[in-house]
């Protein structure tokens, strides 16, 4: 991927050109948005022209697709950015809207984007609609046969979306998403935006600070992704053991409540229970869909959201208890089915344009029968969901180093018990940022979102800070109580969507 400015575009960053008036750049065609889903919110929509490649500005455009709450009295634009990679980010400008205090929503123009090859963004990325197609393999390989059946699957996506996209993949990275979002600053006739980012976004966001220095007013990090983007090592070292050891907290929970479930009255005998259904569902897929893969991704969803606790719960005892296959088929469609190639396909190229993966299968194959010996939950699920970065075309990857150059005093929100973000990164993107606030929510079970979590805590720093631009005057700590609700069964009906339920990975 080349990244060599232009020489325009190293004096802007350097300051010594003037910037491109804004009314040069202004021009978006607000209209409400056509989407139920959008316009049920409130929203506006419009859509904006980027170039494929920023060295490139006079070349080859794409689309991105906007959205924006408008204010009532308005202190300037504040750009949503939900996280993923992958996500849809329209819709999230009016739950943000609706979700924080009526006074702030209404003083901003909240603003959210489908990223470049997502959703309503032209093109939408989609490789192979069927990839995921159910029920998969077993994704632990019995032996090197079936290892190489199972690596033929990813060979083959990355080969489909090289042959489909081949002209847009090497242009899907952060840095790229990083500078549409300065066109999109240039659009809306802004010399500056405040931004709010979740999970991945936050990476987005402190990109985009340090690439445009001075463009960021105030910044919200909020639950801070790994800052050099080695996204290979993110999963090693960090996801693939913390999602074990939150189902060992889930195992321990349902032990407590067996007067509910009859799943165990010990952590131990609950993950008996658990791994036991695991292997019924590989002899005879329940209702012919859900085999391990499909099982697996499912209860995956209990390192996601500790609200889902007491349905997943119910859903395992349903089957280990009476046979009911048609329990597990609801889960699975309602929580981890794939509906479309676009969200992963995206997730997919972010991933793989944004650093170098290993490239030497072995390294792969080690990693994993190392890891899966003490952390089985998740270890070769999340392999084979990477592994079409290890194939993925060759192009040269140049992760931007955050340097806090650039940035504003920000306030940075993570909790210590994110078990996907890891907390030193918060920290040290908080010693990065000079003049930067660290708010600590004390445990927590649920990664990636702290504000609008219901955290009084947490909330009011964030409050006053995009009210005001008033940072705490030192760091801050917050307690905080996730315990999931024990009053019944099924306490989250699969029917009843999560309005965070957007924050991924």
């Amino acid at each position: 991927m080349k990244r060599t400015a232009a020489v325009v575009t190293a004096l802007l960053l350097a300051g010594l050109a003037p910037a491109v008036p804004a009314a040069a750049r202004t021009g978006l065609s607000w209209t409400p948005c056509a989407e139920p889903s959008l316009g049920g919110l409130g929203l506006e929509c419009a859509t904006l022209a980027v170039p494929l490649d920023h060295t490139d500005p006079h070349g080859r455009k794409i689309t991105l697709a906007l959205s924006r709450k408008k204010a009532v009295r308005s202190q300037g634009v504040l750009v949503v950015n939900p996280g993923g990679p992958g996500i849809t980010g329209r819709s999230v400008a009016g739950l943000v809207a609706t979700a924080m205090p009526a006074d702030l929503a209404a003083s901003y123009d909240i603003v959210g984007i489908d990223p470049r090859g997502v959703g309503a963004s032209a093109p939408s990325l989609s490789c192979d609609e069927g990839y995921f197609t159910p029920p998969w393999p077993d994704p632990v390989p019995a032996d090197p046969g079936q290892e190489l059946r199972l690596l033929a699957r990813p060979l083959g996506y990355a080969l489909k979306c090289a042959t489909r996209h081949g002209w847009l993949l090497p242009h899907m990275s952060s840095e790229d998403s990083a500078r549409d979002l300065d066109d999109v600053r240039q659009a809306l006739g802004q010399r500056t935006i405040d931004f709010l980012g979740y999970g991945y976004g936050t990476y987005v966001g402190a990109v985009y600070g340090t690439l445009f220095p001075g463009k960021l007013r105030r910044a919200v990090f909020d639950s801070v992704a790994r800052p050099d983007a080695d996204w290979y090592r993110h999963y090693v070292e960090q996801e693939d053991p913390g999602f074990d050891a939150r189902s060992k907290d889930f195992f321990a929970w349902i032990a407590v409540q067996d007067a509910g479930y009859h799943l165990g009255t010990t952590a131990e005998a609950v993950s008996t229970a658990y791994y036991s259904a695991r292997s019924a569902v590989r002899d005879k897929p329940a209702a012919g869909v859900v085999g391990p893969f499909e099982f697996e991704a499912t209860f995956h969803n209990v390192a996601w959201e500790s609200r889902l606790w007491p349905f997943l719960a119910g859903t395992l005892a349903a089957y280990r208890q009476n046979g009911d296959e048609q329990a597990l088929l609801t889960a699975y469609q309602a929580l981890a089915a794939h509906h479309g190639d676009n969200d992963y396909a995206a997730f997919t190229a972010v991933q793989c344009a944004d650093t170098n993966w290993p490239r030497d299968w072995s390294r792969w194959h080690a990693d994993a029968s190392r890891l899966h010996t003490r952390a089985p939950f998740a270890t070769w699920n999340n392999t084979w969901y990477l592994a079409p970065c290890a194939f993925w075309p060759p192009f040269p990857r140049h992760p931007v180093a955050i340097t806090g150059t650039g940035l504003p005093p920000a306030l940075i929100v993570h909790a210590t018990g994110d078990i996907a973000l890891a907390y030193r990164d918060a920290q040290q993107l908080h010693a990065t940022v000079p003049g930067s606030r660290l708010v600590t929510e004390q445990g927590g079970l649920d990664p990636a979102v702290s504000f609008l979590r219901a955290n009084p805590c947490v909330d009011a720093r964030v409050t006053t800070y995009l009210t005001a631009g008033t940072l705490p005057a030192a760091d801050v700590s917050c307690a905080v109580d996730q315990a999931p609700n024990a009053n019944g069964r099924f306490s989250l009906g699969v029917g009843e969507p999560s309005s965070f339920r957007w924050l991924r990975r």
